[in-house]
């Protein structure tokens, strides 16, 4: 299963997302359907991490759990996120996104087999410690990613069966190919 969380922003470029909630979507058949709306909230807070990774607790049953963190990353000093909306335009730090996914219903059973970071300079030492008993892998860049970010195609070779470490592979291996294929001069880091 797919599921978005979705909000932080003055304009959604899909008719299906409204920028006036935050709302979750799962993907079905190469759909958005829209299982939950909330109320306009900051992104850069717990509460909209928590009532998303409660929601995917409660509603998703599965032997594994991976979280995807897409936006803007700031690595250890200026965290991770930013929301439009927000006239403060504060990122999440490290110590407010690991309390956050400790506060969850997923906390108090297991951890997240992976986080990932869609997003810049998230892949230091100090992030993996920071989220060391939030998940058992970190996917993340140290340098800055292209804004196209990853290549998402990776989804369709996700098996039952498919361990973490291959779908890691899988993840790093197809972003890479992205870029090369569209022969990116950017220097790439993903591990």
């Amino acid at each position: 299963n797919v599921v978005l969380y979705t909000g932080g922003t003055k304009r959604w470029y899909t008719s299906e997302i409204s920028e006036d909630e935050n709302a979750i979507f799962e993907i079905s058949h190469g759909e958005l359907v829209k299982k939950k709306s909330f109320d306009k909230e900051i992104m850069t807070k717990e509460d909209p991490l928590i009532d998303f990774v409660n929601y995917v607790y409660d509603n998703y049953e599965t032997d594994l759990y991976d979280l995807i963190l897409w936006d803007h990353g700031g690595g250890p000093i200026y965290g991770y996120g930013q929301d439009e909306n927000s006239i403060a335009n504060k990122a999440m730090s490290l110590e407010t996104l690991s309390d956050a996914l400790s506060k969850t219903k997923l906390a108090k059973e297991t951890k997240f087999d992976f986080i990932g970071f869609d997003a810049c300079l998230m892949g230091s030492i100090e992030v993996a410690y920071a989220l060391k008993d939030n998940a058992n892998y970190l996917i993340a860049s140290e340098e800055l990613e292209p804004g196209d970010g990853w290549n998402y195609n990776f989804l369709s070779d996700v098996k039952v069966d498919t361990s973490t470490q291959e779908l890691g592979k899988v993840v790093v291996d197809q972003f890479f190919k992205h870029y090369e294929y569209n022969n990116s001069k950017t220097n790439l880091t993903l591990s």
